[in-house]
């Protein structure tokens, strides 16, 4: 999410209303091209059409406000920087949750959301914007997982819930 809100405020800085506006449109049923969940549930071309639709082949570095955006490379186990490349890719790319939607490709390496392996990047951030300070907000607040149960052997989701 943070990929999308960012890119839609750089490359519209002017008005942060019709930001909102238009990410909830491009959002809604982004993710319904449903597809045998070998990989994932959903294809996220539908989503890929929608954001190339938006943001066109504009490339990040030529964006008027600054954007960089991450990915986790689970091939490599390393975060990966985008600040140069096409600016719907790389949302796309950061925006990728296993199992949602399937993985974008890019070199054989298998790239997914950023928020696998960094949540909240304030490293990256700290190290491109030269700065000490850096505001930002993590929406997904720590959450305990652990159940009170001690033997049960493969739980179904059904069970869990």
């Amino acid at each position: 999410m943070g990929s999308l809100v960012s890119s839609a405020h750089a490359y519209n800085p002017a008005c942060f209303d019709d930001t909102i506006r238009i990410i909830q449109s491009q959002l809604k049923g982004a993710f319904f091209d449903f597809t045998p969940p070998v990989v994932s549930f959903a294809r996220g071309h539908r989503f890929d059409q929608r954001l190339q639709g938006w943001f066109g082949d504009v490339q990040i570095e030529d964006l008027w406000v600054p954007y960089f955006c991450v990915g986790s490379n689970l091939t490599k186990a390393n975060i990966d920087l985008f600040d140069t490349d096409t600016l719907w890719w790389a949302v796309r790319t950061s925006g990728t949750l296993p199992g949602i939607s399937a993985p974008q490709i890019r070199d054989g390496c298998l790239l997914f959301d950023g928020c696998l392996l960094d949540n909240l990047p304030m490293d990256v951030m700290r190290e491109r914007m030269e700065t000490s300070r850096v505001i930002a907000v993590d929406v997904f607040p720590p959450h305990d997982l652990k159940i009170n149960v001690t033997e049960v052997q493969s739980p179904s989701g059904w069970w869990l819930l």
